[in-house]
């Protein structure tokens, strides 16, 4: 499984640099995906859509992630939330660094909605 895993590494890393914004954050976010997969490898039927299991996988790393750090001062104080992004959580006015539910929210949306347009083909 692992080195299928290794053909959807370019996939993965375009949607953790979509993600995060930065190039240093998505290398992480994509190795931190890896390592949890690699983990949880037991889990995963054989058979079944690896690509949609690892995208799964980046997008919990991701969601997990920002929680943490909403709550870091350092990282998502006061000054950082966006009071036009506190509403619905459907406005583009999100962003990388908004620390808002609403955001978390609406970046969950994307993020799934990215994962449905994903096909059940297979690595060769």
């Amino acid at each position: 499984m692992a080195n299928e895993a290794l053909a959807y590494v370019d996939a993965l890393h375009n949607l953790a640099r979509y993600l995060t914004g930065n190039e240093t954050d998505a290398e992480d976010l994509v190795q931190e995906t890896y390592a949890r997969a690699l983990r949880s490898e037991h889990q995963f039927t054989p058979g079944t859509n690896l690509k949609a299991w690892l995208f799964r996988i980046l997008r919990n790393t991701f969601l997990s992630l920002y929680r943490r750090q909403r709550h870091n001062p350092t990282v998502g104080g006061l000054d950082t939330v966006d009071a036009d992004a506190q509403g619905a959580g459907t406005s583009r006015g999100c962003s990388e660094t908004s620390s808002s539910i609403g955001c978390a929210r609406w970046w969950a949306e994307e993020i799934q909605a990215a994962l449905m347009t994903l096909s059940e083909e297979r690595a060769p």
